[in-house]
């Protein structure tokens, strides 16, 4: 959900004939309250948009306008908002399954596209991995050269977010962690998550 405040100066527009589109068609979640008038040509108006599937942490562009009485849609105003992507903790998990070779391993990320824009969800094989690689399309991520009976700290990283509608301002970072242990050989594959 989210809720705006928009200032117009048109007077000749009635708050409730005003919907809110998106590529140009209508919203059905989105709600325009009465508008606060603080004089004749400038008016304040209340948008409440409720159940934006699948944008979590991502840029929302929509636009206010009105339709006329031959239905036609009248665009008036572009906006672009960044929404609150979804917690790792709530949403997620991290899935590790250790290759027989012991030296390699699948990581799985159930639901990573619903987190936020995938550009800044990446996954980090151990603590001393500082890269930024993103996941696959299909959530997957694979590490490399580890270590028979080693002990790794994974995490996935949701990577800070700048919040376009709020200039300098940022949905913070926020990581999801996972120890894995792998066995000393093939017999004693082996494999514990810690969250």
């Amino acid at each position: 959900m989210f809720i705006a405040l928009i200032n117009y100066n048109c007077s000749s527009i009635n708050s409730s004939e005003l919907f809110v589109f998106v590529n140009e068609t209508s919203v059905n979640n989105c709600y325009i309250n009465e508008d606060i008038s603080d004089n004749i040509n400038n008016s304040i108006i209340n948008v409440r948009c409720h159940s934006i599937q699948n944008n979590a942490g991502r840029n929302w562009t929509f636009t206010l306008g009105g339709k006329n009485f031959r239905n036609r849609i009248i665009l008036n105003e572009t906006f672009v908002i960044t929404l609150k992507p979804l917690s790792l903790n709530i949403s997620t998990n991290i899935s590790i399954e250790i290759d027989d070779n012991l030296r390699s391993a699948s990581v799985l990320i159930p639901n990573c596209l619903n987190i936020s824009d995938p550009e800044y969800v990446i996954f980090r094989c151990n603590s001393s991995d500082l890269s930024n690689n993103t996941l696959e399309e299909n959530c997957t991520y694979r590490c490399f050269h580890l270590e028979p009976g080693s002990i790794s700290n994974a995490s996935l990283v949701r990577l800070s977010i700048p919040i376009v509608d709020k200039i300098g301002n940022i949905f913070e970072e926020e990581s999801l962690y996972t120890i894995y242990i792998t066995g000393k050989n093939k017999d004693d594959l082996s494999l514990f998550a810690l969250e």
